[in-house]
């Protein structure tokens, strides 16, 4: 019966979408899970029973359901398309992975007060915008408010409605009762009244509200009867008698709206929020929290306007901003149209004089409607565009399609100019009809805005299998197939060589599978950064941006480094202020500080973690920003519920790619019991080869008191990889993440011949011994000698700490000789290292103020070797001296660096002395608590700086895991 079922629904639906499975029932109705295919997106499709349909008239209801079709608000969850076959009836509406409110109220029963006063607000938020437009509910209930990420979002708006207007006159449902659920209904519901108007709603509401806050219904009884009978003839029980932490002003607001006559109660939803004193709020994302940024005053302006976008209030109408909806598309035009005349012709029209276009992808992700005035509208204002283009694509005779657009005011709302824009050509010219479009376009604009010419072809190709190739390529780029992606760029490319989006854009992809150093991904980037002109300003500034990062430390000295990064970041801070709602910016800020910004004054790891944040907050379907997110997340604010909630997220996209294996494994070891090893074991063993260095990337640096980065090494090594020949860079991450935890003789044993990592010299320094310390200074020393010296001097502290002035002498010999190199790369770095010997060799002969004066005397924008080990001996010497405020500021930056070891803890550990020094508690508690965390069963040379920071906790107030 059920395949049955769903076999007729699949005729019914066609091609336009392919039913995935079925979901858990809704009520009466069956609800299924399928995907509209045009676009690739998840809806639902709801199947009515048919004792509720039988005497509809299917065209009625389809022209009733069009007219709810056109609410568009944050609240209410849209109708798509409603349709008829035979005796089914159903609807399509997207698909929110949440729960609903019912399932809530069965879990918890009572809501915090706090909690049932949001979800009241923004329901009565979507009521009022409904009722001002002519449309009651008549069907609210807990079943039909969903919780999407704990937001309040109405279902099922105007479905009572279409039902009974598309009955025959005065029909009723087979229980004899009118459209609605019995337990929520208003008296005159109940009672078969048609004309019900926003009061209906506000009871319903009210009866919504005291049951969160009771944990059980105003109205009760055996029966449905019984029921309705103390809807129509008993008053609820005060509501403070049942819970006494509810307010006085609530309840009797609530008792209020549950009035028996409509004249005595509310008599609109906003009236009814304001009783309860709540304030509707359009659900916007949260600011995150920023610190500052030393020496990077460009970046603190473009955080500012993240500020400002954190704020709850609608963003202000721009006159000269422009919103391209997707336009509409009659089949058997091409499906492409649809999304891609968002790009094309916002690329077209973006800085057209002083014209700019909301980005495409803000667009596509809160598009929920039709080709209409009403969807253009509510998209426009929710970003804040004065204008919207909005249109349908026709085809006509022969292979050729006409498009039908629209360019409307929204603050007049009316049309701008005297009628559509239409244009027809060949489905095969793509660039021939967006170019002619975009010109007319602007031509109707030009009387009400100052224009200039378009860009035509302004993607940067006039090649349709191009364009086709490269818009293939964006789809598969955003489901995160990455390996896809990478073949379908490069064939646009390939198809036009000077096609700059598409050598980017590839770049991109291809850096995620063969890796940030792919000699390949650099040409692309490179050539890219050379074509950028003629394209619109924000792709520009973003090719600029992106090749300018690719160049820096390619054979250049120091110097142009440092011109080269600062040139970077603020092409990026400039793309951040002037588009603060597109995701690709943001995205584009935390990677270029996350892959530049190691040993440059970029940004801390707070604010790359926000950036990306913040990306995918403006488009949860942006797949390439959520590795990021949940790596961050776990050794930045080290909090695992979070990372588990963006993991889900993640998971939830369609598609399949590396970085989504990952996340698959780390939520199923997160989630594990812990110190279940085995089961640690077996979920390794089961991902791909590649996977377990990220695993290593994703856990090895996370400070969580089961030590699960430190476990993941000992199973990686002693079950997983026990049959393979383990390459000596995952051996060096495996000793990397059990030296992080304190476990640094486990650590060393860890480790061959070769620490490609430079694992060794931080274990030398926190007292494992070496069975013969000569041969291996004399290795060292050796090593020194060779062109690449750079292995030899990460041992430098270990030699001060040993007191060997003849060996840190002869490093500093050795570095001298090369700054004379013609190269002028090498002379800098070698200039660099000299100085840092320079500075430990006065460190070993108890020369403090020699050693300070050494580092003082260094770039603080830029560092090349040491980085952490410098920061910290710099910030120890300060606050030896009481220069507080100085080590401060010195510690403020974090970089962003690939791997965790024991100076990041002592970094750390440093940086809350000095937080608690100036009282700053929270920061000092964070730190303290990373540190007892870190090495609270580390060897004996950690247990000190283990129970030191236990012992700030203590002075403090704090605890262990404590983070902001």
């Amino acid at each position: 019966m059920a395949d049955d079922l769903r076999d007729a629904l699949q005729r019914a639906l066609g091609d336009a979408y392919h039913i995935d499975r079925e979901l858990a029932a809704g009520g009466m109705s069956r609800l299924f899970l399928a995907t509209e295919r045009s676009i690739g997106r998840e809806v639902v499709v709801k199947v009515l029973p048919t004792e509720l349909t039988n005497d509809v008239s299917a065209a009625r209801f389809r022209r009733e359901i069009e007219v709810t079709a056109h609410l568009q608000h944050p609240h209410i969850l849209p109708v798509f398309t409603a349709g008829a076959s035979g005796d089914l009836l159903y609807y399509v509406m997207p698909y929110i992975k949440g729960e609903s409110l019912r399932h809530r109220l069965t879990r918890e029963r009572q809501l915090p007060v706090a909690d049932a006063m949001r979800i009241l607000g923004e329901a009565a938020d979507a009521l009022g915008y409904a009722h001002q437009r002519g449309i009651v509910h008549r069907d609210i209930k807990p079943e039909n408010i969903l919780l999407s990420e704990g937001h309040a979002v109405l279902a099922d708006f105007g479905i009572a409605r279409a039902l009974l207007e598309s009955r025959a006159a005065g029909s009723l449902t087979a229980t004899g009762l009118g459209l609605g659920t019995p337990g929520y209904m208003p008296p005159e519901q109940v009672t078969g009244e048609r004309s019900l108007d926003a009061r209906a709603d506000v009871y319903s509401l009210a009866v919504v509200g005291y049951e969160m806050l009771a944990g059980l219904p105003p109205f009760t009884g055996p029966s449905a009867q019984a029921v309705i009978a103390a809807h129509l003839t008993s008053d609820a029980r005060p509501l403070r008698e049942l819970r006494r932490d509810v307010p006085p002003s609530i309840a009797d607001a609530l008792h209020r709206g549950m009035a028996k006559e409509p004249d005595h109660r509310f008599q609109s939803a906003a009236e009814f929020a304001r009783a309860l004193a709540v304030t509707p709020a359009v659900r916007t994302p949260a600011p995150s929290r920023w610190l500052p940024i030393a020496g990077a005053s460009a970046v603190v302006v473009a955080l500012a306007a993240w500020a400002v976008l954190g704020r709850s209030t609608p963003p202000a109408v721009d006159a000269n901003l422009l919103a391209v909806a997707p336009f509409d598309v009659i089949e058997p035009a091409p499906a492409v149209f649809r999304e891609g005349l968002v790009d094309v012709v916002s690329r077209s029209l973006d800085g057209a004089g002083a014209l700019r276009t909301v980005s495409p992808s803000f667009v596509i992700r809160r598009w929920q409607g039709r080709a209409d005035p009403a969807s253009a509208t509510a998209l426009a204002r929710s970003a804040g565009a004065g204008l919207a283009v909005f249109g349908t694509v026709v085809p006509t005779s022969g292979d050729s399609v006409r498009l039908d657009a629209t360019v409307y005011d929204v603050a007049t709302g009316a049309r701008v100019g005297e009628g559509d824009v239409r244009v027809s050509d060949s489905r095969e010219r793509i660039d021939r009809i967006t170019d002619s479009l975009s010109v007319r376009l602007l031509r109707v604009l030009s009387g009400a805005r100052r224009t200039g010419t378009p860009r035509l072809g302004a993607l940067g190709t006039q090649s349709l299998p191009a364009l086709k190739a490269f818009l293939r390529g964006e789809r598969l780029y955003r489901l995160g197939a990455y390996d896809s992606a990478s073949v379908a760029y490069e064939e646009a490319f390939t198809i036009d060589s000077n096609f700059a989006l598409a050598l980017n854009h590839g770049a991109d992809a291809r850096g995620w599978v063969k890796g940030q150093g792919d000699a390949t991904k650099t040409e692309w980037r490179l050539r890219a950064g050379r074509l950028v002109a003629g394209l619109p300003t924000r792709d520009s500034l973003r090719l600029l941006a992106d090749s300018v990062g690719e160049a820096i430390g390619r054979g250049l000295s120091i110097d142009d480094r440092i011109a080269l990064a600062r040139h970077g970041f603020d092409l990026i801070n400039e793309l951040t202020r002037r588009w603060p709602d597109d995701a690709e910016v943001w995205y584009r800020f935390g990677e270029a500080h996350l892959h530049n910004g190691t040993g440059l004054a970029g940004a801390s790891q707070r604010q790359i973690l926000a950036a990306f944040e913040r990306s995918v907050g403006l488009d949860s379907t942006f797949g390439p920003a959520y590795e990021h997110v949940l790596h961050l997340e776990l050794i930045v604010r080290r909090d695992t519920a979070r990372a588990l909630q963006y993991a889900d997220r993640y998971l939830g996209l369609s598609g399949d790619s590396t970085t989504r294996t990952t996340a698959r494994f780390m939520t199923a070891v997160l989630r594990a019991p812990r110190r279940d090893d085995e089961a640690l074991a077996r979920a390794m063993a089961a991902i791909p080869r590649g996977n377990r260095r990220n695993a290593f990337y994703m856990l090895g640096g996370y400070a969580d008191r089961e030590e699960l980065g430190a476990r993941l090494a000992r199973v990686y090594v002693s079950r997983v990889a026990a049959g393979d020949s383990i390459t000596p860079f995952m051996r060096g991450l495996g000793a990397a993440s059990l030296a992080f935890r304190g476990h640094f003789q486990e650590a060393d044993g860890y480790l061959g011949e070769r620490d490609v990592l430079r694992v060794r010299p931080q274990l030398l320094m926190m007292g494992v011994p070496v069975d013969s310390a000569e041969p291996l200074v004399r290795r060292v020393l050796a090593e020194a000698l060779q062109p690449d010296a750079r292995g030899a001097y990460a041992y430098i502290p270990w030699l001060a700490q040993r007191r060997d002035t003849a060996a840190l002498a002869a490093l500093l010999a050795s570095a001298t000789a090369r700054q004379r190199s013609t190269d002028q790369a090498v002379a800098r770095f070698e200039h660099w290292a000299a100085n840092a010997v320079r500075a430990y060799a006065a460190l070993a002969r108890a020369d403090t103020v020699a050693a300070l004066g050494v580092l003082q005397s260094l770039p603080d924008s830029i560092c090349v070797l040491l980085c952490d080990e410098l920061q910290l001996l710099e910030a120890q010497l300060l606050s030896s001296r009481g220069r507080f405020a100085a080590a401060d500021t010195v510690l403020s930056y974090e970089r962003p660096g690939p791997a965790a070891l024991p100076v990041t803890v002592l970094v750390y550990l440093e940086r809350a002395r000095v937080a608690e020094h100036f009282q700053r508690r929270r920061d000092a508690i964070e730190w303290y608590s990373l540190v007892a965390d870190a090495w609270a069963s580390g060897d004996a040379s950690a247990r000190p700086f283990a129970a030191e920071a236990s012992q700030g906790l203590r002075r403090l107030g704090g605890q262990s895991g404590e983070s902001r």
